[in-house]
């Protein structure tokens, strides 16, 4: 009587919390998975603990001696890891808490209004868990999260795969990325260590930071693509894709796009292209519907993290459905509608944001097509006033690199997006936009460093160059240009990504051209300094470009030194050794693609069919040679064995069929102005039998061809003996010139006076042409002579014209001569006819419109040009 009786269930209660806290211990320690885990035996918790629930730290990488250490302080709490809920408030504050750290898959960060976001609860946000997740799935998660690098990441999809439910393919996908880049950021420091120490033993040599990281990306995602367990991760994404919540599709799309774009981890090496095209279409398929579903949930950051996941990989994005893109847009213009409501929720776009959407609306032909597409006119006008208002221009200021770098891909994309571009103009966004511009490049950050960094640069100034409402208000703002000009000064030393710096230059050379903005001896000293430094790590796709900004940058080329002309010439030299067969592989499919197509203008039907710039295919390397041939001091240090190397690749091009106009025009005007300057050129293009190649091209594109490239194509056959020696044989049943002066009568109602002149010329000088032309096609090119009398006989206008086809009218002595030359031209030309042997044979009625347009242009002239006309006709008639 008396004695305390103890049930033996109350009796086992603190072995059984004792066993769960000893558990709750292990979890916490730091594992590196090498096989598969067994599976876990459950065991219900005791009734003392039902409402509690266990709350794991986060261990990082572990310290010699801090992770122990660690463990005793947080077992020492005397709670054993164990903590109370006390309401579903308080649970849904946790399990927010909880979603930020990436254990449900989700993107990690601030949200647009630089705090944490919680999310509220319900199943839709939830996922498909309404009651909420298993502990084994909730434990696994943990274990993805926090895993310790890439390899344990995917030791752990490949034993447990079987296992992983929706959310944890989500926190496999984002933790795999992340995992990815750090890899890739130690060894890239690891790499910069190294080579500092070799500087100090005076081994070695400097490499740009950019390239160390890219290099180390390249690295990590080469071995990712190769692992054999990434397959089954995405496999994986693709089977479970239809149970995952608004947040984990942006989560899983953005994971996709990294490491496809940034790591090149995608498509994997075990693919074949058939198989990666299937698979993508699929996948695609499958978040297509997903996002139709979720995206009315999303909010303004998972939104633009879903559209910047398809701008990263594009070939996912192309395949979205126009439903999909529509739901994408219709929540995105509901975020802007709370910008324009002045909410001040955290549910709005920031710079950011804005800037990832843009961007991915512009990535591609087939992304504007389809998801620009998707967006209303309504739609345009917010987004100018959501931009307008991110960058008020009396107080706003960059605080980092990201509004930077923010504010230039906002304006590169609204370059290439017309409605945008234009509801932007009409909201006063491009002074706002430029205001923003001048500002970033006036701010130190906080590094010191001063502006815009390389690829910030290049876009903005790239945005400027193609868009004349920018630059008009570039011109306008005070100390603008200057701004740009100095950030670049402050930036070439430290920048050495090729693309971007000759994107660069060449945006720089159209600004000059375009406004007349003035280059400092700074910006030139660094631009040609520049320009030769990076020449030996620039790809053969860019020559084109760096080429072509040295031609126009006449005064940024005086400064680069004779070894600077020499690493130029080399970086020429490896773009043409690098072409094979390969190479023209896309212009072969240009021109099965516009076969059957009906007759028109070739570069619109080009521009058309979709196909991307920037390949080193045919046409990009005949206009890189073209950029050759107008730089004169490039000209004079090439060296034998580069000119054979570019006229091999010409003649292999030229040889497969596939020339477009364009290429044929950029090859023959190349050429042309080589005649007389490069007779090493010459000989190259004989021993490589370039011409009838060339030749066979031509007369094959001629219905393709537009006035501009008939007269091209006359004009250096007037002038290159051996190409017009080549169209003598490769005519064919019907002559080649025949056929020439056909579709020079079809096209001479387009030509303007230079151009008028020029046929003019080339009628003149070559007899067996004037013998192929119709009477129609006379009177089409004297009617259009007739048309340009005003011009002809005029100085001013004479100059003019010459000015705007890019001649150089710089000093008296040219100005004088381009005042007189086409009157002077155009005469003697038509004097020239009528010295034909077979003249009598053009009819009487050309033969008197001919005698018709002498004496009306001669009859408009001053008697100081008629001098000079009859000066040069007996100059070449002798």
């Amino acid at each position: 009587e008396g004695e305390i009786r103890v049930s033996q269930g109350a009796r086992r209660a603190p072995m059984r919390r004792g066993i769960e806290t000893l558990r709750a211990l292990l979890r916490t320690v730091p594992s590196t998975p090498t096989h598969a885990h067994p599976t876990r035996t459950l065991l219900a918790d005791p009734p003392a603990l039902r409402g509690w629930r266990i709350v794991a730290p986060h261990p990082t990488r572990v310290e010699r001696g801090g992770g122990i250490r660690g463990l005793a302080r947080w077992a020492a709490t005397g709670d054993g890891g164990w903590t109370r809920v006390r309401s579903e408030r308080d649970r849904a504050d946790r399990d927010g808490r909880r979603s930020e750290t990436g254990a449900d898959g989700g993107p990690i960060g601030p949200d647009t209004g630089g705090t944490r976001r919680r999310r509220e609860g319900g199943a839709s946000s939830k996922g498909s868990y309404p009651s909420g997740p298993s502990k084994e799935h909730v434990r696994l998660n943990g274990d993805l999260a926090h895993a310790r690098d890439v390899d344990a990441l995917l030791a752990i999809v490949d034993a447990r795969g079987d296992e992983m439910n929706a959310v944890n393919v989500a926190t496999a996908v984002n933790s795999l990325w992340k995992q990815a880049k750090r890899e890739a950021r130690d060894i890239a420091r690891e790499g910069r260590r190294d080579l500092r120490q070799g500087r100090r033993r005076g081994e070695g040599h400097r490499r740009g930071e950019t390239r160390d990281s890219e290099a180390a990306r390249d690295r990590v995602g080469a071995k990712l693509s190769h692992d054999p367990r990434l397959p089954k991760l995405l496999r994986l994404v693709r089977e479970k894709v239809d149970e995952l919540h608004a947040r984990a599709v942006s989560g899983v799309m953005h994971g996709l796009g990294v490491l496809h774009s940034d790591l090149r981890a995608l498509p994997t090496s075990r693919w074949t292209e058939r198989f990666e095209k299937s698979f993508t279409a699929k996948l695609a398929s499958a978040l297509s519907s997903r996002v139709e579903t979720t995206a009315a949930e999303m909010n303004a950051q998972e939104v633009a993290i879903a559209y910047n996941a398809c701008a990263k990989y594009d070939a996912l994005g192309e395949r979205l459905t126009p439903d999909a893109w529509l739901a994408l847009a219709a929540s995105w213009a509901s975020k802007l509608a709370s910008n324009d409501d002045d909410d001040e929720s955290r549910n709005t776009f920031t710079a950011q944001g804005l800037a990832m959407t843009l961007n991915a609306l512009s990535k591609t032909p087939a992304m504007e097509a389809t998801a620009a597409a998707a967006v209303s006119q309504r739609g345009w006008e917010a987004l100018a006033r959501a931009v307008a208002r991110a960058f008020p221009t009396a107080t706003w200021r960059p605080n980092d690199d990201g509004d930077m770098q923010s504010v230039a891909v906002i304006f590169n994309a609204l370059v290439k997006l017309d409605h945008a571009a234009l509801a932007i103009a009409g909201e006063d966004g491009w002074r706002v936009l430029v205001a923003a511009a001048v500002t970033c490049a006036r701010t130190r950050t906080r590094g010191g460093d001063l502006g815009f960094d390389g690829q910030a640069l290049a876009m903005t100034l790239n945005a400027f160059a193609n868009c004349h409402a920018a630059s008009t208000e570039l011109a306008r703002t005070e100390g603008g240009w200057s701004a740009l000009r100095d950030n670049f000064v402050a930036m070439a030393p430290r920048d050495t990504r090729a693309q971007g710096a000759c994107m660069i230059l060449n945006a720089s050379w159209k600004l000059i051209k375009e406004h007349g903005f003035e280059t400092s001896a700074e910006f030139r000293r660094e631009a040609a300094d520049f320009a030769a430094r990076i020449a030996e790590d620039v790809p053969p796709k860019t020559t084109g470009l760096l080429v072509n900004s040295l031609a126009k940058l006449k005064d940024v080329a005086a400064e680069v030194k004779p070894e600077g002309w020499r690493r130029i010439a080399s970086c020429v030299h490896r773009a043409y050794a690098s072409v094979g067969d390969a190479n023209f592989e896309r212009d072969r499919e240009k021109i099965r693609d516009l076969r059957g197509n009906e007759r028109g203008s070739f570069a619109e039907r080009f521009a058309d069919s979709g196909f991307e710039v920037g390949q080193f295919d045919g046409d990009e390397l005949t206009a890189t040679f073209q950029s050759v041939c107008a730089c004169d001091p490039l000209v004079d240090a090439l060296g034998d064995d580069t000119w054979r190397v570019i006229s091999a690749a010409v003649a292999d091009f030229a040889r497969t069929g596939a020339m477009s106009p364009d290429s044929v025009f950029a090859t023959t005007t190349s050429y042309n102005a080589l005649r007389k300057r490069a007779p090493r050129a010459f000989a190259a293009a004989d021993a490589c039998d370039v011409w009838e190649p060339l030749a066979t091209c031509a007369l094959s594109r001629l219905d393709d061809m537009n006035p501009i490239f008939v007269i091209q194509t006359l004009d250096a056959a007037k002038k290159l003996p051996e190409y017009r020696e080549a169209l003598d044989k490769v005519g064919g049943s019907v002559s080649g010139w025949a056929r020439l002066a056909e579709r020079l009568g079809e096209t001479a109602g387009e030509l303007d006076a230079v151009n008028a002149v020029n046929a003019i010329s080339a009628l003149g000088w070559m007899p067996f042409l004037a013998a192929e032309m119709s009477d129609e096609g006379w009177n089409a090119v004297l009617d259009r002579l007739r048309t340009h009398e005003a011009v002809l006989a005029d100085r001013r206008l004479s100059l003019e014209a010459a000015m705007s086809h890019g001649h150089d009218v710089s000093g008296a002595a040219a100005s004088g001569a381009a005042e007189t030359k086409y009157a002077e031209k155009s005469v003697s030309g038509l004097h020239l006819i009528q010295s034909h042997g077979g003249y009598d044979s053009y009819g009487k009625a050309v033969r008197e419109k001919i005698a018709e347009c002498i004496e009306r242009i001669e009859g408009k002239m001053d008697d100081e040009t008629r001098a000079k006309v009859h000066k040069r006709f007996e100059k070449l008639s002798s």
